[in-house]
């Protein structure tokens, strides 16, 4: 009986998980073959071997190891188009999608809770959502992070000690995936420590934790072996210097809170409401625990091991932020910011949700409601803010097949090469797209700077509106792009 109530629960599931999460993959997939390749997609080079790659022969913080070696075999075995350069963050994003439901299963025993949280889960931040579809290695970090997670909570409830091995596994491949998810593996190592120190009765026993100690190790000296050179290469090279000088509060979480929002400038308010926010919410729940634990200790309450998943949750949420801060003092690293401190709207929203879930257990409707609520806010900003035809922070690319269309349109059936000049920031994708969609109508695009060459050898430009004042009298304005940011001109 109690099998077949468990089964028709699945399916009831999955009659809503399975068609939401196609749903998201097909959008998916129509933004991975419509928006043009950006800037910083276009790091593949043919010369390179998968060893280069690893060990980073060519300093430069693009190369997403994980994803570069991807990238590499499908590019040399399959095809050199976008779908295939950009395959492994949609791979990522399936098995994101899986460990997702999985961690709901495990957390919840409420069927409207897997429901809700599978949903806020995958609609949290449309700037994440752009990172399923580029070739960058940041997806590749969120569903490993997330299996890592996932493994964590079963082996807690369960302390079989392959599931911890599977854990930091998972763990390990996040670094792979991109340095920043280093902060993540340092808190699982945290966690390990501080649970057996804290609830030495829980399944963190004594036996288990020479095995954990001797595992997690040995995995941490291969992974220091395999990346202390590439770390010390990048740090030296200057490769890190775009990341935040302010502090974490300045750096971090405000520019998580702008980047997710995809508000106008002028709601100035909104954004420091919602970090001021969530300074309070991860702030309410450390107060929470530090006297909830305080009460344990003096013997008052008993502290089980769902409450315990909660106090993970926080401390994979704080623990990162402490390794940043530590970074930052010992090494003078700059502080993570935008995309690169992405993966900390998963663990706030993991903690989040699990905390309201705890805490609510006398209350019930009251968890539920307000679960419902974050879902109504996450969802709509979400499908709000969604496109398949831009990129977030790469916005500057969409319009570039179009500028080239343009630019071919006007010199009509001319036979000799067109010279194009254009600025830094669109040279990288220009160049990609003039080699696989307009072979033989282009020289190689030449980066202009400001300001501007007063020679007329250029056909067109293409430039930001602000340097149109220093251009040669005669070119003359075509069409606008970027939203009227950029414009092409054409030589009279």
């Amino acid at each position: 009986m109690n099998l077949n109530r468990n089964t028709n629960n699945k399916i009831k599931d999955l009659v809503f998980i399975v068609p939401f999460a196609l749903l998201l993959i097909v959008v998916n997939i129509l933004r991975i073959i419509n928006i043009p390749i950006t800037h910083d997609e276009t790091g593949y080079r043919a010369n390179e071997s998968y060893f280069d790659l690893i060990f980073t022969k060519i300093p430069a913080a693009n190369n997403h190891i994980l994803n570069s070696l991807i990238r590499k075999f499908f590019i040399e075995n399959v095809s050199d188009t976008l779908f295939f350069i950009r395959v492994g963050s949609l791979a990522a994003q399936v098995v994101f999608l899986i460990y997702a439901y999985l961690l709901c299963k495990k957390l919840f025993k409420e069927r409207l809770w897997v429901l809700l949280s599978f949903f806020i889960f995958n609609t949290v931040s449309p700037f994440l959502f752009d990172f399923w579809g580029l070739s960058r290695g940041y997806g590749l970090g969120f569903c490993f992070m997330t299996a890592s997670v996932y493994y964590l909570v079963s082996y807690h409830f369960s302390g079989k000690f392959r599931l911890f091995v599977f854990s930091f596994l998972a763990a390990a491949l996040t670094i792979y995936s991109n340095y920043a998810f280093m902060n993540y593996y340092f808190a699982l190592c945290g966690v390990v420590v501080l649970m057996r120190a804290l609830f030495k009765d829980g399944l963190f026993s004594k036996q288990l934790f020479g095995k954990e100690i001797l595992f997690a190790g040995g995995l941490s000296i291969l992974l220091a072996a395999l990346i202390a050179h590439n770390l010390i290469v990048l740090h030296g090279g200057g490769e890190l210097v775009f990341l935040g000088h302010n502090g974490f509060i300045e750096d971090t979480v405000k520019s998580l809170v702008d980047w997710n929002l995809f508000m106008p400038d002028k709601d100035v308010w909104v954004g420091p409401a919602i970090k001021i926010a969530s300074i309070i919410i991860v702030s309410g729940c450390a107060l929470y625990w530090l006297l909830l634990f305080v009460r344990h200790k003096v013997g008052r309450v008993v502290i089980d091991a769902r409450q315990q998943i909660s106090f993970i949750f926080l401390l994979l949420l704080l623990l990162p932020v402490l390794s940043l801060f530590l970074q930052n003092v010992l090494l003078g690293i700059p502080y993570l910011v935008d995309r690169t401190a992405l993966f900390f709207i998963l663990l706030f929203i993991f903690n989040l949700i699990y905390i309201i879930y705890t805490t609510t257990k006398l209350s019930p409707c009251t968890g539920l409601i307000a679960v419902v609520v974050i879902a109504i806010i996450v969802g709509g900003n979400f499908f709000v803010n969604m496109n398949i035809s831009s990129t977030r922070m790469w916005w500057y690319d969409a319009e570039d097949i179009v500028v080239l269309n343009r630019v071919v349109a006007l010199h009509g059936d001319r036979q000799d090469k067109i010279r194009l000049r254009a600025d830094g920031f669109h040279i990288p994708a220009l160049k990609y797209d003039i080699e696989h969609y307009y072979k033989g109508k282009f020289y190689a695009p030449e980066e202009t700077s400001s300001p501007l060459p007063q020679d007329s050898l250029a056909d067109n430009y293409f430039i930001w509106v602000d340097n149109k004042d220093t251009l040669p009298a005669i070119y003359k304005k075509d069409i606008a792009a970027c939203g009227g940011g950029c414009v092409l001109y054409h030589k009279n």
